[in-house]
């Protein structure tokens, strides 16, 4: 009997691996840590050598212009973009192999740089295509953070000095944890919300999370806000709630109308949580071009055609450094950091998200640029060693 029981686990163990499709032999491939949002082999595009054209024009809104005309080391961009093919076959072949993948050991699947507000490279690898939406992980909070800031510029939120409790007149105050009165909406942005909530402590009704509020607000030890930094998705999503509470739309339908639909973004997918509301803190899902279109509207100071979609104010608010710690420069949801290339100092601002997603923008090169991957820290690297360098010492064609 325990030598059948013993047959039926190993049998089973493969189970608990995410699985990929083998399409070349036909049989599955267990890889350790396979992450269920990496791609799936059969759809894998094969390496090829590639050259630099320009990008295609369609009626999604975007400009587009020759690279090399705006300033570009078109050269540069097209060895990187041949090095990220290659890294990625010997990313295929241990897939295919069945060898441990691990979360950081993936590949790159876009690439697409703007100058000058317009589109001048676009690459796209492994499954990814110019019309398929990619995951965004924690890009997600920044853009529920330009959310925050149309819904203040609508007077929905009165402004991110207001106390969190006030959102939310149900709450039993008494009941409160030290300090939880205390919370502003922009200690939430800032990730310095002080709420700390023992996840080992809660029982499975207070975990599936249906009344957040309440969770975080009772069951935290007790809470210093604005003090400390803390990177965690109880603050965006709590942010969320009271965007579902106070206009009736879920957040993503309140995106969707204020943001996306100006800028022409007609494609995106949002997480939902137990509550119903829209999850902040990670899960929508948008096209690479989507994401230039949102780092451009940004840099420009909230406007899109002509047209103010953000508040420039709530833009230079956000974007602005609000924690300096010594390990991360942080705003309202949105990142920045210092690059020296060539002797000259670059602040280089940008939404992240886990695996690899990133919207890079650097204002003094009026240079945006977009990656998306499955699980890898290269871009951050890329950008540094070949991105910038390219633009800042790129020769202007005729």
């Amino acid at each position: 009997m325990k030598r059948y029981l013993l047959v039926v686990l190993l049998c089973l163990l493969p189970l608990g691996c995410a699985l990929a499709q083998d399409a070349t032999r036909g049989k599955s491939v267990a890889g350790k840590n396979w992450h269920p949002l990496f791609p799936k082999l059969e759809n894998f595009a094969e390496p090829k050598v590639r050259r630099y054209s320009v990008p295609t024009e369609t009626d999604d809104g975007l400009s587009v212009s020759a690279a090399g005309r705006e300033g570009i080391d078109v050269k540069a961009l097209v060895r990187m973009t041949n090095g990220i093919d290659a890294d990625n076959a010997a990313f295929l072949k241990r897939a295919k192999a069945g060898e441990a993948i691990t979360n950081k050991q993936g590949c790159i699947d876009s690439f697409l740089l703007s100058r000058n507000g317009k589109l001048v490279f676009e690459s796209y690898f492994a499954d990814s295509t110019i019309d398929k939406p990619h995951f965004t992980m924690s890009v997600t909070k920044s853009i529920a953070s330009l959310g925050i800031g149309k819904a203040i510029e609508l007077g929905v939120i009165g402004s991110d000095k207001d106390l969190l409790v006030d959102y939310f007149p149900s709450l039993d105050r008494s009941k409160l944890v030290a300090g939880a009165d205390k919370i502003r909406l922009c200690d939430l942005l800032s990730m310095r919300s002080g709420i700390r909530v023992d996840d080992k402590k809660l029982s499975r009704k207070e975990k599936v999370g249906r009344n957040l509020e309440v969770t975080s607000l009772t069951l935290s030890a007790p809470i210093k806000p604005g003090k400390e930094y803390k990177y965690q998705g109880t603050d965006p999503n709590l942010l969320s709630h009271l965007i579902g509470l106070k206009t009736g739309k879920k957040l993503e339908v309140f995106l969707k109308e204020k943001l996306f639909a100006p800028l022409g973004i007609k494609n995106s997918y949002f997480n939902t949580d137990a509550a119903g509301q829209t999850r902040a803190a990670a899960g929508m899902q948008l096209r690479s071009r989507d994401l230039l279109k949102i780092g451009l509207m940004v840099q420009a100071g909230g406007q899109w055609k002509g047209k103010q979609i953000v508040e420039k104010k709530w833009i230079d608010k956000s974007t602005a450094i609000h924690v300096d710690n010594g390990r991360a420069k942080y705003g309202y949801f949105w990142w920045s950091q210092y690059h020296t290339v060539g002797g000259r100092k670059l602040l280089v601002k940008s939404a992240r998200g886990a695996l690899g997603q990133f919207i890079f923008m650097v204002p003094d090169l009026d240079v945006v640029a977009v990656f998306t991957s499955y699980g890898t820290r290269k871009p951050s690297a890329l950008l540094d060693r070949v991105v910038l360098p390219a633009c800042v010492g790129g020769a202007r064609s005729k």
